[in-house]
């Protein structure tokens, strides 16, 4: 499977912060918000996120809908918008995000970002893939619309 690949090169590149991903990964249920109608075959081979905790999701609560995001190496997740407002908590690996202005920041371990509903926003990796934390004010998560 693709995000086993994902997660196993990460943890051994950095096994201290990333072992615990693992562990919870293999008790989660991956989904893709998106088909190959949508984007291409490479996007879905290295994007999936898992359900941590919602109303239908292992552990219950109400909103927000806290998941775990993996995105691969060398992987663009276009510019976007959605309804629902969103944050982002980096726990492995890095990248850079680009909110509304188009200009890439960095996105590394403990870096927070907050998306308020419809702002563009897109990530990109480098050579290691990017592990974070979800928290999305929606039960069900809709496809966004690409900028």
């Amino acid at each position: 499977m693709v995000l086993a690949r994902i997660l196993e090169k990460r943890i051994t590149a950095d096994p201290s912060s990333h072992a615990g991903a693992a562990r919870v990964a293999d008790h989660l249920r991956w989904n893709q918000t998106y088909t190959d109608n949508d984007v291409s075959a490479d996007f879905l081979q290295n994007y999936a996120w898992g359900v941590v905790a919602s109303p239908e999701g292992p552990v219950k609560i109400d909103a927000p809908q806290i998941a775990l995001l993996v995105l691969g190496p060398h992987m663009v997740y276009p510019p976007h918008r959605h309804g629902p407002e969103e944050a982002y908590y980096v726990i492995g690996g890095g990248g850079e995000i680009t909110i509304e202005d188009g200009n890439w920041e960095p996105l590394h371990p403990q870096s927070v970002v907050y998306n308020p509903p419809w702002q563009i926003h897109g990530i990109r990796t480098a050579d290691d893939p990017i592990i974070m934390i979800s928290l999305f004010q929606a039960t069900m998560v809709p496809k966004s619309t690409f900028s």
